[in-house]
């Protein structure tokens, strides 16, 4: 009988690594003091967050992460740098802290402010949260492209640099994802501020020529309220001179008829600048009352501005 050939040697295949993502978030707040718009953001101004391209952030969200490979490295078999690698675990940390502001005194706010600040922390809230999603997702794509990278077979020093270099590309990546969004959202945010500030600008051309109109006017009412004081003065002296002569004007004599017509000039004259006074004062005042209600809308709207973050 011949000989039964020899049966192939099968090599086992490595055990599985295990993979392990921690991922802890912490959340810490810094105090916020101010009772109005603007002490409420100089004061968040003051603690000096920025993002990471070194603008300012009224939020912020850092992340810290560690890489740890296990691995034996297997003396049968050897590659170009050593033996052949076989990982036993890979394990990932991510550790995420989130800084908020907290207004001390709430209750201090009017009702308007306390709402307008509610709206917003919401809003620094759902603007953080979107970092954090950002940078779990990228340690989550971190961990697929690990698995992969340790299907190879290399030596533990090749299987090392793999990794970290892996490592190195994603937080890249992150990185990048976290700028795009923060350019993204400040892009929301000019878009929605535009149309306020617009309708600002047209209030305040509007305003400027209000306040022109009515400075014109308050200088022709001091012209008139001179002018009409000159004619009573002539008025009171004719009227004076018609007394002096023992005379009236409701039964003139020929002494007294030229002071009289005179007199009726004078009177006609004046009640002219009267009621041109009281046309312009009309005026002025319906000036002014648009006046006070620009000024309140307009303080409203950039009220509303300044709170659109």
């Amino acid at each position: 009988m011949l000989p039964h050939p020899p049966q192939p040697t099968v090599t086992p295949a490595p055990p599985q690594p295990t993979f392990t993502l921690t991922t802890t978030r912490a959340t810490t707040y810094y105090s916020v003091h101010g009772t109005t718009t603007t002490k409420i953001f100089e004061d968040i101004k003051a603690h000096g967050l920025n993002e990471q391209d070194g603008k300012h952030a009224e939020g912020l969200t850092s992340a810290k992460s560690e890489m740890a490979l296990k691995a034996l490295e297997t003396s049968a078999l050897y590659t170009s740098e050593g033996a052949l690698c076989t990982p036993e675990s890979v394990t990932i940390t991510l550790d995420l802290l989130v800084t908020l502001p907290r207004h001390e005194h709430p209750n201090d706010l009017s009702n308007d402010l306390r709402e307008r600040w509610q709206q917003f922390v919401e809003g620094v809230a759902v603007h953080e949260q979107h970092h954090v999603d950002i940078a779990v997702n990228g340690a989550n794509v971190l961990k697929t492209g690990i698995e992969t990278v340790l299907k190879n077979r290399a030596s533990c020093a090749e299987l090392e640099t793999l990794l970290r270099r892996l490592w190195k590309s994603q937080q890249v990546e992150i990185d990048k994802a976290h700028g795009e969004f923060d350019a993204a959202d400040r892009a929301r945010v000019d878009k929605g501020r535009k149309p306020l500030q617009a309708e600002i600008d047209t209030m305040k051309t509007r305003l400027t020529g209000v306040t022109v109109d009515v400075r014109q006017l308050d200088a022709t009412l001091d012209d008139l309220s001179r002018r009409a004081g000159a004619v009573r003065e002539n008025i009171n002296a004719v009227t004076a001179r018609i007394a002096k002569a023992n005379g009236t004007c409701s039964r003139p004599t020929d002494r007294i008829q030229a002071l009289c017509r005179q007199y009726n000039a004078l009177v006609d004259n004046h009640n002219a600048l009267a009621a041109e006074y009281s046309s312009r004062v009309e005026r002025r005042n319906r000036l002014a009352s648009e006046h006070t209600g620009l000024v309140e809308t307009m303080n409203e709207l950039i009220e509303t501005l300044n709170w659109v973050r």
